[in-house]
Order: C-alpha cells, then sequence, then structure tokens
C-alpha cells in the first residue's frame, strides 16, 4: 500500500514539475559538472609561531565569463594537526576596491568550501579582481565553477504517455527522460 501511495505522490509530482515548465518564464534548474579553473597548492595559514601568516591571491583571469548563479567549489585539504581551520574567502568590492567577505558553506569534513555567486556586479568584480583566501589550517588544491543548467525541454506524445526530453547539452537527465501517463477517469459523467 505505502508503494503505491509513493508512486502516486511521485506522479502528481512529475506531473506538476512538467506542467510548470510549459509556463513561459519558468525553467528547472540544474548544475552540470564543473569547470576547474585553478590547480595547484597555496597553503592558508594566519599568524603563528611555525608559519608567519599568509594569504593567496587567484590569478584574476581564472574568473573570465563568471555569473550571478555560478558556483565556485573549493577543494581543500586540512593542514596535518589543524583541529580548528578557519576559511575566509574576500574579494575587492566595487569602486573603491574595498575587501568584502563571502557568505561561504563549508563542508562538515572540511574539504570543500562553495560560494554561489549572489548578483551580476560580484561576478564582475571577482571576474576582474580575482578572490583572496585567508584563514587557517588549510592547502587550496583545486578551484571550479559550475554554471547551473537550465532545462530545455521538448514534448513528445504516444496515445497517452507524454515524455519530456531535455535538449541542452550536458543534463544529468539524458539517459532518464521523464513521462506522463494521462488516464481518463472511468466514469465520465459530471456530478456537479
Amino acid at each position: 500500500m505505502k508503494s503505491k501511495i509513493k508512486t502516486k505522490a511521485l506522479s502528481w509530482l512529475l506531473s506538476l514539475a512538467l506542467m510548470l515548465s510549459l509556463v513561459p518564464g519558468f525553467s528547472l534548474t540544474a548544475f552540470a559538472a564543473g569547470t576547474s579553473v585553478w590547480t595547484g597548492e597555496e597553503q592558508i595559514s594566519w599568524n603563528t609561531i611555525e608559519a608567519p601568516g599568509s594569504q593567496y591571491e587567484t590569478p584574476e583571469d581564472i574568473f573570465s565569463g563568471l555569473q550571478a548563479g555560478d558556483t565556485i567549489s573549493v577543494s581543500a585539504k586540512l593542514t596535518d594537526g589543524c583541529n580548528d581551520p578557519r576559511y575566509v574567502l574576500t574579494y575587492k568590492a566595487g569602486d573603491e576596491w574595498a575587501w568584502t567577505d563571502l557568505n561561504i558553506n563549508v563542508s562538515d569534513d572540511g574539504t570543500i568550501i562553495t560560494y554561489t555567486v549572489e548578483s551580476d556586479q560580484i561576478a564582475s568584480d571577482i571576474a576582474e579582481r580575482g578572490l583572496i583566501f585567508r584563514g587557517q589550517g588549510y592547502t587550496i588544491t583545486n578551484i571550479t565553477v559550475t554554471k547551473p543548467h537550465a532545462h530545455d525541454f521538448t514534448y513528445a506524445a504516444d496515445g497517452a504517455t507524454i515524455t519530456a526530453t531535455c535538449s541542452a547539452e550536458g543534463c544529468e537527465l539524458e539517459d532518464s527522460k521523464a513521462t506522463l501517463t494521462v488516464k481518463a477517469p472511468e466514469d465520465l459523467t459530471n456530478d456537479g
């Protein structure tokens, strides 16, 4: 019985998603695989007796073409013996080039730092001026930019089944097409 309820719920959700995607201006967004823009090793540490403190400023040209909605992902490895890593990601904002911290997300294990670009102005500033990493206890090993993927659905009908296929390049739904089967009610009389 539970399986039938789950199947019905999934069918209704799929139907709703298909119908909403027909509305002009509405699109479903998924993230495609990212493009690596920098690979290397830069250790980040604040002032300590062992390390005099450091920051890393990315090359400016690695973020060309950055847009609002893109996600910047940073792979990091923790410094041996560090049990309290700190992550600060900054950019030079506006006409004053004021150092401004970004609202980042850090994975539970501290190895992935992500930031989704919030506006065209921030994207432009980062593309022109790069990013600055500060903090302690980690080494940057890779920076990736992921563009959002807007589905571009086409629809085909075969009898009572409608199949939605995304024709946008790199879509993860390529091997998993969405289908909806329309079934007329058994009693076609209108009682109201």
